[in-house]
Parts: C-alpha cells; structure tokens; sequence
C-alpha cells in the first residue's frame, strides 16, 4: 500500500518572513557571530547568456526513481521504525521519501519541506517522545535547511528557522528525550549547533571559528543532557584530520578541537551517546607488517575529551591485505550499540553490536546488496529495546553506488527487502577532446562490476564515445574499429595534431584479471589505422592516461609494473609506478627511464605537456616515504624523467591531473584533499598557488592572484571558488568550475575577455555536487555535467557574442 504522508500546514517563517530564504535580513544581532548570508541573485547579463539544452545518451538517463541516503529512526512501541531518502526522478528532480514500517514491509509516502528547491540531504533522529528529519534544500544556486518534527512519525511540523541560518546546511540531528539539537554548517566553514527544547525554544549556538588557513567539515554530533558533541574534519587542505568538540553547557561553551586518534590515517563515520560516555566509530591505519590499507575502528570516550580504542572484530577473508574496512555511523540502542562493517575486498557488509561490557560481536554478514565494495550502511533496531533486553530484529541500510539497499537482520539471517532498480550506478562524462563539432569527442565511463576466479571480483569504469549532432549527445562506435574487439574496455585517450591521431586504451584480460595498454596510429583522417608497438601487451599490468604530442614526438603516460608474477617489475617495484613511453613517429614507442617512485610506493603520470621552453613535463601524483600521496612534477632531462624538487611544494593529499602554459607560464590542475586547486610555475616566482577569482556581492570575479603555500584565498569574503581547466575561446578565454559562497553555491561556466576579469554564469543542474567539463567547439562552448543521479549538457552559441556583451561592472 502506498499512502503519502501528511504534512501540517505551516510554512517556515523564517524570523517573520515568507518561506524563501533568499532574502536580505538587513542587520541582525542574534546572528553576529554567525557569517554574513546575504545571497543575491545572478545579474541580469547572466540571464542572457543563452544555456541550449543538449539530450544526453539515454543509457545517462536512470530508468525509475532512485533513493540515496537511508537516514533511519529505530522503532518504538507506539511509533515504527523509518527511513528518510533523498529520492531522484529519471528527470533529475528530488524530493524527500519517508517509508515506515508496517511489520512486513514499507509504507511509503513524500514529504515537502517548506524551504525552497530540492531536497539534497536528510539525516533524521528519534525517540518515543519526538522524531525529527532534517537537512537542506537547493534551488538556483541558494541553499535553505529544514527542520521537521513528529510525535507520531505519520504528520510531520516544520520547525522556524531564523534567517541567520540562510545558507546553512543541516548535516547532522541528534535527540535526547525532548531535546532535539542540531548541526548546520556553512560553505564559508562557520557552523552553528540549533537547540530545541522540549517546550520548543529554539537557541543557535555558534562554534568556535576555523583557524586561519585552514578547512573544516563537520559531520556528526551527539546528545546526552547538556553535553553536545561535535566530530569532524578539519586541519590545513589536504591535511585534514578528524577532530572532536565539547560543550558542556548545552553548547554555549566549547573545548579546543580535539585528536580521536594518533594513527597515521583516521577516519569518522559517526558518533553516538551510550550510558556513561560516547562511542566514535570509523577506521585508522590497519596494523601489521606491509599493512597499507585501513580497519575497521571504534572509540570511546567518558568525557568526550579523552578517546581510547577499541578492538573491533574483523571476520577472516573480510578484509584482504592492502584493502580497506571501515565501520559506519553507530546506533545505541538500550545501551547496546549497533555498527556495519564494510570493507573494499567484500561485496557485502557485517553487522556488529557491543554489549554494555564493551564486549564486541560479529552477527553476521548482509547478503551481496549494495552490488558492489566498500559500501557503508547504518542499522538501527526495529523496535527499541526496553528494560534489560538486548536489541532483537534490526533494520539495515546500505548506500551502494547504485542507490540505497533495504535489508533486515532477524536472529541471525539476514533478508533483503529493497534493492535499487538499476543494477549499477549511472554511465557519468569522464573528459572531452575539443576540436571542430565533427571531430569533438567525450568519454563516458560507467562502473562494471563481475565475480573473478573462485572468490574474487573485477571491477572497472567501461568507457564509450560520443559526439555531437544536431541539438544532441549520441553514442559514436569505436574508431579505429579494433577498440571493439578488445575485451574489457577501462580507459581510452586520444591525441591529435593536424590531422593525425592517436589512440590509446587499457583493456583487461578476462582470463588473468589485469590491464595491458593497446594503441594505434594514423597520419591523416581517412588513412588506415597503424597498431602501435613498444607496450608489453597481454600479462601485464600497466594502464593509459594520457597522450600527447610535445614538439615532434609523441607521448603516453600512465603507471603500471612490467610483471604480475607476485608482483615485482624489473626495478623490485610490488606496486603500480609512473611509466611513460615516447615515439618519434606515433607508431613505435619505446620506455624511458626515470625517477619515478619513492622505493616501492605506488605512482601515476596523468598528464604530459611542453613546457614554456617546450621541454616535455609530466604531472601526476607520487607516495612519499611515508605512503602519503602527494602531487608530482617531472621533467625531461637527456631521455630521462627526472622529478622536479619544487620550492614550495603542495601538501599531502595533493595531486596534479592536467597542465598547460598560459600566456608563457606553466599552469597545473589538481587538487588539494577535497578541493580543486590551481598551481603556476615560472622560473623568476617559483611554485606559487594560484587563487580563484573572488566573487563580490554583485557576483563579480576580479582577477586570480597567487599566494605563498596552502592558504585559504576566499577567506577574507566568505567565499570559496575553483577555476579549472581554462581553455582559449576565440579572443577570450572559458573554464569550468564552480563556487560555494553566500552569493552562489554550484557548478558555473566562467567567462573571461582577458584570463582576468571572470565572470561566471550559473548551470541549470539539479544538484550542487555536480562536476562539469568545458570545451570550445569552433565558436560555441559545450558544457557537460555530471553527478551520482544524472547527467546533463548544453551549448552555449557563439561564445564571442557573448564575452562581447559582458558589462564592465556588477
């Protein structure tokens, strides 16, 4: 039976106003310590910038609804046990699902919050006193959060939100018996604890700001009386360490931010309030001799202050050696806690429960759900246990890359009760190749997931060609044809000059399970297609990401190792290392030597350039001693690829995956942690971090300028932008990107007469998150964008016009 929930009629009146948060609060007390959020809208030349819709492949479009999220409320005896989703229609639209549970199965309904736009995330808490769901909405670059809050889980009252939190995202929910608190947290890095007591009086209770120069993302908290606790991120980029902070008077104090753990590599997925402290659960660096992957981990804690580890089983064959297992968000139940297990060498998950002594327990493994690795999950008790009992039946959720998978663990056996619709994750634009609209091309890659051998699994992202027709994407067949004979696609990249061309693939060998690079050659459209020579073929591991041409010779970048028997190459290497391979007539390639890897630690090429001088370079990314990636640069030197020691080098992290020269200075793309950055070099000013153009109130972008080391450039305006990949675009020049800021929060296109003075125009995408590539097709730009639930593209006609019509000012 399907029944839609019923919302109670009050629309969020933010402070007294309508339910739009784009609004202009004018001066606020109650909000000082909180970031200026006055978001205004795009200008009027933005609105004339012509957006022509392009239809995608219909292999890109998702066949039904699909549902992400699974935030879920244990049962109680009066109430049942739910599930909160963000849900997306075949269209890209998004809305909010709450399914309650009947006994046998789901009843499903919608609910509508008050605030403007999409539903983009819920998180949800519960007791048998009061439910809440909680999160954020986006809608034409504006974010507004929502709160809402039920006694009987069927009739939801949305909460009002005072307009200081325009902007805000509601990450995280927590309740303890009446008390409902919340986290929201800004682009800008400012985040505020909401409380709400149980006679309904709302406080805001900023936390400490972010140091100078440095990142934080704050995902989780817990209650229990007036001790709020907050985990998250934070630390310079690409440096980020997990990070715990206190209040012991409801939130109107707070500890200094403080270590979980002293491991190498840490991890949070969640916290929850137990009888007499707190419980943290996560990963951390996996102990052991050549250990390089990460465990399964979980903290305790009285005081919230001071945490010690906990030993957390890991079932034999649950984790491979160099694999990854990670224990997601904790469920207390009666005193007991409830965690999944997953690991990146399993195809299914394991739920554990720790009993009130701190003894830990594996109750089993969920059945092969999530279609695929590494697939986190939550599990909460259908019906909460009371008195001294012990959870009995529970209810599992586990976001899969597909979408969210619905199971039920009952004395052991486990039983599925909802799967996604598709069998894998939607095909996504990977990169383009710009040139003529007959010559234009994008790679489209979707995930394959197949069982290997006697236990293992195979997995690669397949790609597919297309290109441009009239008012569409279309799917192309493979040029030169042998590509389709090939039989597991994972990577094809292309390169041309004039009219010759190369193309180059990694194809799997299905009997063997690993990569060989494949490639051919020919001198001028319509001539037949060389098969290049030089690579090792068939038994060995070795993968393509680039090709290149660099004056008169040709080059192939990627990594790989020359043997597979147990893993050494001619040099001892036991992991994938930097190899790149020239020519000087496209056909026959030859490896050249370099300095390539720290010891045996893993390395790639992604890219290859001229530099300024017209010397070959090479970037991508390197494990220093430590194991810590980080970002690479390499030069030419006499038939040998020498590492660059760069002066001011980027932090752990870091990686580089594109470079050019731009207007006689070298320009990389990368990134830094979770953020895309831009790096120059030139011989007189070194290594120096490019910063993105700022964005003013009026929407403005003022020239990028460069910054010594890992700073924060945005800071000082509250605002965080990338520009990527900029291309020239007849006298102007275009970029893909995106901004987070009060003015906008989304993917852009930036437009500049001069590589100075940007502007950017905003991208009708349904979701903030999505990722987009820009290329210059003759005298139009075409705009591709992705994300987890759809794609989307468009032209934007004679991009000169449209530079021509940029005002001077805002």
């Amino acid at each position: 039976m399907v029944t839609a929930l019923a919302v109670i009629g009050l629309g969020l009146g933010l402070g007294g106003c309508t339910g739009n948060l784009v609004v202009d609060p004018g001066p606020s007390t109650a909000g000082a310590a909180i970031a200026d959020v006055r978001p205004t809208g795009p200008d009027e030349w933005r609105r004339t910038v012509p957006l022509e819709p392009l239809t995608v492949p219909a292999e890109m479009v998702a066949p039904a609804d699909r549902f992400d999220g699974g935030a879920m409320v244990s049962g109680t005896p009066s109430n049942p046990a739910l599930v909160a989703a963000v849900g997306t229609r075949p269209g890209g639209e998004r809305y909010l699902r709450v399914s309650r549970w009947t006994g046998t199965g789901f009843e499903h309904g919608s609910v509508t919050p008050p605030a403007p736009g999409s539903v983009q995330a819920v998180a949800a808490a519960g007791n048998a006193t009061v439910t809440a769901l909680a999160g954020w909405t986006w809608q034409t670059g504006s974010i507004a959060p929502f709160l809402l809050i039920s006694t009987d889980r069927r009739s939801w009252t949305p909460v009002d939100l005072p307009v200081e939190l325009a902007g805000y995202r509601i990450v995280a929910v927590a309740a303890d018996g009446g008390q409902l608190v919340a986290l929201a947290q800004h682009p800008s890095g400012s985040a505020v604890v909401v409380s709400l007591d149980a006679g309904g009086a709302l406080t805001l209770h900023p936390l400490p700001d972010r140091p100078a120069g440095q990142d934080r993302d704050l995902t989780g908290l817990a209650v229990s009386g007036g001790t709020v606790v907050v985990i998250g991120g934070q630390g310079p980029a690409g440096s980020e360490r997990p990070q715990v902070l206190r209040s012991i008077d409801g939130g109107a104090t707070w500890t200094d931010p403080a270590e979980i753990s002293a491991a190498r590599t840490v991890s949070v997925s969640g916290i929850a309030a137990l009888p007499g402290g707190f419980m943290i659960t996560g990963a951390q660096t996996a102990d052991g001799v050549d250990q390089t992957g990460m465990r399964a981990a979980a903290w305790f804690s009285a005081d919230a202050v001071t945490w010690a580890a906990e030993s957390v089983p890991e079932a034999d064959g649950f984790r491979w050696d160099d694999y990854s297992s990670a224990a997601g968000a904790p469920t207390a139940a009666n005193g007991h806690l409830l965690v999944l297990i997953d690991s990146t060498s399993a195809l299914y998950s394991r739920l554990l429960e720790r009993l009130p002594s701190g003894q830990w327990i594996d109750m089993g493994a969920t059945d092969k759900v999530a279609r695929g690795t590494g697939a986190a999950g939550t599990v909460v008790p259908l019906t909460e246990p009371t008195g001294g009992q012990a959870p009995g039946s529970t209810l599992v959720a586990i976001e899969g890359a597909a979408g969210l998978s619905l199971g039920r663990f009952a004395s052991g056996l486990w039983d599925t009760l909802l799967t996604p619709d598709a069998a894998a994750p939607l095909p996504f634009f990977n990169r383009t190749r710009s040139s003529s609209a007959e010559r234009w091309r994008a790679i489209v890659r979707q995930r394959h997931l197949e069982p290997w051998q006697d236990s293992g699994w195979a997995m690669w992202w397949q790609p597919t060609e297309v290109g441009l027709v009239p008012g569409a994407i279309a799917d192309l067949p493979w040029d030169p044809a042998e590509l389709t004979g090939l039989s597991d696609l994972s990577n094809v990249v292309r390169s041309s000059t004039g009219d010759a061309e190369l193309a180059m693939a990694a194809a799997r060998d299905s009997d063997q399970g690993f990569w060989h690079i494949a490639g051919w050659f020919r001198p001028a459209l319509g001539q037949p297609w060389t098969p290049v020579t030089g690579f090792a073929g068939s038994g060995t591991q070795q993968q393509v990401a680039t090709a290149d041409k660099v004056g008169s010779r040709w080059f192939v970048g990627g990594w790989g190792r020359s043997a597979t028997d147990g893993g050494a190459d001619d040099q001892g290497a036991a992991d994938d290392q930097a190899m790149i391979w020239s020519s000087d007539d496209g056909v026959s390639f030859t490896s050249a030597p370099g300095d390539f890897a720290v010891g045996d630690g893993h390395s790639a090429v992604i890219d290859i350039c001229a530099g300024p001088d017209g010397t070959p370079l090479a970037v991508g990314q390197i494990e220093d001693a430590q194991g810590t990636g980080v970002a690479a640069l390499w030069t030419e030197q006499d038939g040998r690829w020498v590492r660059t020691d760069l002066p001011n080098p980027p932090a752990a992290g870091s990686s580089f995956s594109a470079c050019a020269v731009e207007d006689g200075v070298l320009v990389i793309d990368g990134d830094l942690g979770y953020r895309s950055e831009r790096w120059s070099w030139s011989a007189p000013a070194g290594f120096q971090l490019l910063a993105p153009p700022r964005v003013d109130r009026a929407g403005d972008g003022s020239a990028p300028s460069t910054t010594e080391g890992a700073t924060d450039p945005g800071a000082a305006d509250q605002q965080r932008s990338e520009l990527r990949s900029v291309q020239s675009a007849g006298s102007g020049y275009v970029a893909s990107g995106r901004i987070d800021s009060a003015t906008y929060t989304g993917p852009v296109l930036w437009v500049s007469p001069d590589a100075q003075r940007w502007r950017w125009v905003p991208l009708r995408v349904h979701r903030p998150d999505s990722w987009s590539l820009v290329s210059v097709v003759d005298q139009d730009v075409v705009i591709l964008c992705s994300s987890a639930t759809d794609s989307q593209a468009w032209r934007v006609p004679d991009i000169a016009t449209v530079m021509a019509g940029m005002p001077a000012s805002g």
